[in-house]
């Protein structure tokens, strides 16, 4: 299966916070049309706004409740709004499919205590589009308890990643272009490290929502960013937002990312390659690239079949380009070997693999849309027994594996299909005798 993009639509999109039970129809068709035509996998999510929020807040139900009419009426705020998402959904030729968290999730003081999410993948898996929300939620300590639609996100998420699928990115849908500061300007990025300090410029919002507010929304998303996974914040009510983050292009909006690695950095050498300093990768790779250090690795499985990936649609750098199984740069102190394996972990979660070094002395100048590769790039093998890939999307858009042999013939036969340095180091190690042994072990 394809990456997996999980939607939320905010209560405040899809209602009148200020009105209660009040749905505002006309956004949630808005909505429903602009992903109709949307064909790989995909979770929606959606809030309460001024439906079971405003109950909520009367009768209970977030630590337990004392009528039992008044938790029932809440389910019932519940069902009506879902019920009317579900229409517009339908209705536009969305295959969506109801999935309620108050059928499929149980907790106890608060916390996820079992579930039945197989049949979100299930439904996935007949290419069908489960709908969540926010939902009332039986708790064996409190009676019942309130779920967010983010925190039914987030536990999703956790659930898809363990079970080997791989999610592309969350998009939260509101009626503002972000996250705005004190000064009402929006923050365009927002991670777990910057969150730490900014806590205080981030305002809640003002209408009644028992799940938390705004900071709750963005903790949510802080979590997701601390498993590798990004979260757009974009504004539902502008026209092809959703479809502009949904393809990966830049969009107006509050970015949650992943901390920037400290080791972000190249290692700039010379033409000895010796050492002469360092500079932060992105800002050092444009028409002129200094020359700097790099790894290449080409990882093997149990069948001798090679693992490509193709490159992430967010890179600078060839994005969507297929090539070998991991790229990167090491650290001014950092052997290749110790490199490869760091990205590998980082960028497919694999933890466990033998490397050897095939080729240490390999450069390479490559160019694309006025971007410069200049490295020394040392090509490594490597071999395998991990089955299930985490990938990392803000570093892989797919992967898929090829046996070696097939490789060859592809890669001479459509070398334009690929990153120039990954059909340079195929070529160069078709005869070497350190691959040669690898395969035949």
């Amino acid at each position: 299966m394809k990456p997996i993009t999980l939607l939320k639509l905010g209560g405040s999109l899809i209602t009148d916070k200020s009105t209660p039970y009040t749905a505002r129809i006309a956004a949630i068709a808005a909505v429903a049309k602009e992903i109709s035509t949307y064909k790989e996998p995909l979770v929606i999510s959606h809030g309460q706004g001024s439906f079971a929020h405003t109950s909520a807040k009367k009768y209970g139900g977030k630590k337990g409740y004392e009528s039992t009419w008044g938790i029932a009426k809440v389910c019932q705020d519940v069902t009506e709004l879902n019920a009317m998402v579900m229409k517009e959904l339908v209705e536009a030729g969305v295959p969506a499919v109801s999935l309620r968290p108050l059928s499929t999730i149980s907790s106890s003081e608060g916390e996820l205590s079992s579930h039945s999410f197989q049949t979100v993948e299930t439904a996935l898996l007949q290419h069908l589009i489960p709908v969540v929300c926010g939902d009332v939620i039986f708790d064996s300590a409190w009676k019942t308890t309130i779920f967010s639609g983010e925190k039914v996100i987030s536990l999703l998420t956790d659930y898809l990643i363990k079970k080997g699928y791989s999610i592309k990115k969350v998009i939260q849908l509101g009626t503002v272009d972000g996250f705005y500061d004190l000064q009402k300007k929006v923050i365009p990025l927002i991670t777990p490290q910057s969150w730490t300090s900014m806590k205080a410029n981030i305002f809640d919002a003002q209408q009644t929502d028992v799940t938390g507010g705004m900071k709750h929304k963005i903790e949510e998303a802080i979590s997701l960013a601390r498993m590798g996974i990004s979260t757009d914040i974009i504004n539902g009510n502008h026209p092809n937002l959703i479809n502009c983050s949904l393809s990966n292009k830049p969009c107006i909006g509050t970015h949650i990312a992943p901390d920037i690695p400290d080791y972000d950095t190249i290692t700039l050498v010379n033409e000895n390659n010796e050492v002469t300093g360092t500079a932060p990768k992105l800002a050092s790779h444009h028409s002129k690239t200094a020359l700097h250090r790099g790894f290449s690795l080409f990882l093997f499985n149990e069948k001798n079949q090679l693992l490509l990936q193709q490159r992430s649609s967010l890179k600078k750098t060839w994005p969507l380009v297929w090539s070998n199984s991991v790229c990167g740069h090491p650290m001014i102190n950092e052997k290749p070997e110790d490199a490869a394996a760091r990205r590998l972990k980082f960028e497919l979660g694999i933890e466990h693999a033998s490397i050897l070094m095939a080729l240490p002395d390999y450069r390479y100048r490559a160019e694309k849309n006025n971007i410069v590769e200049n490295e020394f790039c040392p090509i490594m093998i490597g071999k395998t027994t991990v089955k299930t890939l985490q990938v990392n999307p803000s570093e892989v858009e797919a992967t898929k594996w090829i046996i070696w042999e097939d490789w060859l013939k592809e890669v001479k036969t459509h070398p334009g299909n690929y990153s120039p340095w990954c059909v340079e180091e195929t070529l160069l190690l078709e005869n070497t005798s350190v691959l040669k042994s690898l395969l035949h072990k």
